[in-house]
């Protein structure tokens, strides 16, 4: 590790140089084009997640505005994503020809490209520069700043960033969903109908199932549970008349006697294409708490979210149905109940001191996943008709969360079937 430190800290004047020379001569290219734009976005994250909230956020809160995307790409983001907002967004790849390198170093493409831009306007003013972390996020928040996450690593709560202001402007329908250019889609409907010429006859589902295994315990977490669990729930669907797409990580070998069943990988589309298509042109997206579901999101598409973890985060559709991963005490077995966690052990739902009070994270189970799916897709079919008795249940859920945890704000709750289950507890306030 520290020999580590020592190269990047011995490159990074070099990198510097070579991103400061660079992004000038990008620029330079790009003169021109942007001299049209009063509004300039440079923009660059290592995470798919903050990739589809960062862009997406700056096209709906400055629409019907032109904005000026400069968009510096990370192996881990897909570029397609930031040509998605056209009505309103030109999008301009600056692209290094410094290989991928740690994020630390990565970083240094934008910084570069920033400075210029900053340089440049302060001596034209001829545009604004945006920026996503001070400039974007905090716009019409929900909320006040006050939102805090867990680090399970330092074994405290952390300061964290308020973008609840993309759920106002997605429920008050400001600006325009995300949108693959037409030729991607007929490129993706393609390779679906050479695959099943009548597969568009039917609705499909996107199961994107995590599964992450770097040894990280955040990531480890976070990740679904065994696939199996998910299969009577896609039994199910595909009985109501779903296909199922895989995508992302999801193991395929579980689902493949599902009919209507189609990897997406195996498709002849590049796979920044047929990722977006399948996730944007669902009816029902089925993944956990990651980046992915932000897309169907953005999109209006419902979602199921399950083995989820954070407690604290759920989806910007209030909708969409949530089941959480249980917590047990490791030598004990028992389960502590949603309730309890978020009651008694707030910092268990904020997503720390996991191994201070010897928690073991568990899965759903196939019964909850399948309840979960059943209810969607009544909610989907205009079945679904909670009584007063159900409804009361729903209300005492809602108060759980504390105004610190953007659940609190997103309105999310599990099933039915699992508020009934813990029934005496919510009632018991």
């Amino acid at each position: 590790m520290q020999v580590r430190r020592v190269l990047i800290f011995l490159l990074k004047p070099i990198v510097l140089l070579i991103c400061l020379l660079e992004s000038a001569l990008f620029l330079l290219r790009q003169r021109k084009a942007l001299s049209e734009y009063s509004l300039v976005y440079p923009f660059w994250t290592w995470s798919f997640g903050h990739t589809i909230v960062g862009v997406e956020f700056a096209a709906r809160l400055y629409y019907p505005q032109r904005v000026a995307l400069l968009y510096v790409p990370h192996s881990r983001s897909n570029t397609l994503f930031a040509h998605c907002f056209q009505d309103n967004m030109t999008c301009f790849v600056f692209r290094s020809r410094l290989p991928p390198l740690p994020h630390t170093l990565e970083a240094l493409k934008f910084a570069a490209l920033r400075f210029w831009l900053l340089l440049w306007t302060a001596v034209t003013q001829s545009f604004h520069v945006l920026d996503q972390v001070l400039g974007v996020y905090p716009c019409v928040p929900l909320a006040s700043n006050t939102m805090l996450q867990g680090n399970n690593a330092l074994g405290a709560l952390d300061k964290h960033t308020d973008w609840t202001g993309l759920i106002r402007l997605q429920r008050d329908k400001i600006g325009v969903p995300p949108k693959l250019p037409p030729e991607a889609i007929d490129r993706c409907r393609r390779a679906f109908e050479e695959i099943d010429p009548a597969f568009f006859s039917k609705p499909f589902v996107t199961v994107l199932l995590r599964s992450k295994s770097n040894g990280q315990f955040d990531d480890e977490y976070r990740s679904s549970g065994p696939p199996q669990n998910y299969l009577p729930a896609l039994e199910f669907l595909s009985r109501e008349g779903f296909n199922i797409v895989a995508t992302g990580e999801t193991a395929k070998g579980a689902f493949g006697h599902l009919p209507g069943f189609v990897d997406s990988k195996s498709l002849a589309v590049p796979y920044e294409e047929i990722n977006l298509f399948v996730l944007m042109h669902c009816a029902l997206f089925i993944g956990q708490q990651s980046g992915p579901l932000l897309v169907p999101n953005a999109c209006g598409i419902p979602c199921l979210i399950c083995d989820s973890v954070p407690y604290r985060l759920g989806t910007n559709n209030s909708d969409d149905l949530v089941l959480f991963k249980h917590m047990s005490d490791k030598t004990s077995g028992r389960r502590l109940s949603y309730v309890e966690v978020f009651r008694e052990h707030q910092d268990l739902a904020f997503g720390y001191n996991f191994t201070k009070k010897n928690i073991v994270v568990q899965p759903n189970t196939a019964e909850e996943i399948l309840a979960g799916a059943r209810e969607t897709v009544a909610r989907m079919r205009g079945n679904l008709k909670l009584t007063t008795d159900e409804l009361k249940l729903v209300e005492a859920f809602h108060r759980l969360p504390p105004r610190e945890m953007p659940v609190y704000y997103h309105g999310n709750r599990p099933p039915l079937a699992t508020l009934q289950t813990l029934r005496q507890e919510l009632l018991n306030s």
